[in-house]
């Protein structure tokens, strides 16, 4: 069987650069940007509406429970979400999950027809991003806390990477790599996520 893609030739304009090199950059940029964009998209309504019908946590959170509030997150990190914020009106604040998550989404969380609080949950973190960008784009990432002064937290380039721009050419360990960067959210709170991806150029061919 064959399987033929099609899409419109105006809607692929943007990625078109002035070499080839540029127009693979600039595609390999869409596919970054379009995998961190799904993470916090429709992905994540089913988890969403899942933890808003909890009545063990709903329950926790109405009576500021917060022992019984944080068994209950722990309960439902267990079907893809990665962290799991709630905070009541009452100021109730428990947060369970792993520290650098991506792509948070904000909910209100009601109980008996009235709001009670708030929800803040992520579905993926850096190493599962690391994984999917390096599988479907050949990519490698780092990625950066705190655009002022940044802070490298997850690097699957290799040890001492230096200064990485957010753009263009990069040097490392003799081999000629092009940068772009996804500005990303990390968890509620917390500063930007810098997301630098980097591909060797030219790009590695494929072995059939």
């Amino acid at each position: 069987m064959s399987v033929y893609l099609l899409k419109p030739l105006a809607a692929t304009a943007s990625l078109c650069g002035s070499t080839s090199e540029d127009t693979v950059v600039h595609t390999l940029s869409r596919i970054a940007t379009l995998i961190y964009a799904g993470e916090g998209g429709r992905r994540t309504l089913g988890q969403v509406r899942r933890v808003q019908a909890d009545q063990r946590l709903l329950r926790a959170v109405a009576a500021g429970d917060r022992p019984a509030t944080k068994a209950a997150i722990e309960a439902l990190l267990t079907e893809h979400i990665v962290r799991l914020r709630v905070s009541s009106r009452t100021g109730l604040s428990v947060d369970v999950g792993g520290p650098f998550v991506l792509a948070p989404v904000t909910a209100p969380l009601r109980l008996g027809g009235r709001t009670i609080g708030s929800m803040v949950l992520s579905i993926q973190d850096d190493e599962g991003y690391l994984r999917l960008t390096k599988r479907l784009a050949g990519l490698r990432v780092l990625m950066y806390m705190d655009p002022a002064h940044p802070r490298l937290v997850k690097n699957s380039l290799g040890p001492a990477p230096g200064t990485v721009p957010a753009s263009g050419r990069y040097e490392y360990r003799g081999r000629s790599f092009r940068v772009f960067t996804v500005h990303a959210r990390a968890c509620a709170g917390a500063d930007p996520l810098l997301v630098s991806s980097a591909r060797s150029w030219p790009a590695p061919t494929r072995r059939r």
